[in-house]
């Protein structure tokens, strides 16, 4: 009996000592998981970011592409498409808004030094919301043989070094359209022929963007 007893006793105090541990392993896993936001909070705030109203602006979208978003310049707005043609050559374009409302298309060829391409022509071609194709010429694609080298300048008094820019824009007013296609003349590097698959720009709004306030 008396074995019994103390077995009996034995069991109830394990009971009891799990019956005490669970309630407190379950709160700290509640409060694991209610801290959770305060911890992203706490991260956001401490890497300077904010959240902004994006406002209207054109992404671009391109099979080939990468895009990227400047948020700490004037325009940070803007999606900038950037298309590797061939080692050394990049091809990149966006569309940029004034203070007036209107809208340029801008367009550039990067040529890094030692590489060369050559075009069929300086005309960029424009569609707006599906309609047809006109042409506008791009004054530094011409004359068409583009070579390429290092570009130099300052910024807060500090030195950086780029490939040769060869740039132009389009303006195409105040129109708010939905997408705006582009097409490039075809290219010619090394005796091969390269023609670029077109480049849409879609209209997108709605949406908020992180800025990196502290390290603007």
């Amino acid at each position: 009996m008396h074995i019994l007893c103390g077995s009996l006793r034995s069991q109830f105090s394990h009971k009891m000592r799990i019956a005490l541990v669970a309630p407190a392993a379950c709160v700290m896993r509640v409060r694991a998981k209610s801290m959770r936001p305060v911890i992203l909070i706490f991260t956001v705030i401490l890497s300077g970011c904010i959240a902004v109203p994006r406002g209207d602006y054109y992404r671009p979208v391109h099979p080939e592409g990468k895009t990227s978003s400047r948020t700490c310049d004037p325009g940070g707005n803007q999606e900038i498409l950037s298309l590797e043609i061939r080692p050394g050559v990049t091809f990149q374009s966006s569309i940029n808004t004034s203070e007036t409302s209107e809208k340029d298309i801008w367009v550039s060829f990067r040529i890094e030094d030692g590489h060369e391409l050559e075009l069929a022509s300086n005309i960029l071609e424009v569609s707006i919301d599906g309609t047809a194709f006109s042409t506008s010429k791009i004054d530094s694609w011409s004359p068409i043989n583009l070579k390429g080298g290092t570009e130099v300048y300052f910024i807060n008094g500090k030195k950086f070094d780029d490939a040769k820019s060869f740039s132009g824009k389009v303006n195409i007013g105040i129109l708010d359209p939905e997408k705006i296609s582009l097409r490039t003349p075809a290219i010619y590097i090394d005796r091969e022929t390269i023609r670029v698959l077109d480049v849409e720009f879609e209209l997108r709004s709605g949406e908020l963007q992180w800025v990196p306030r502290l390290n603007c």
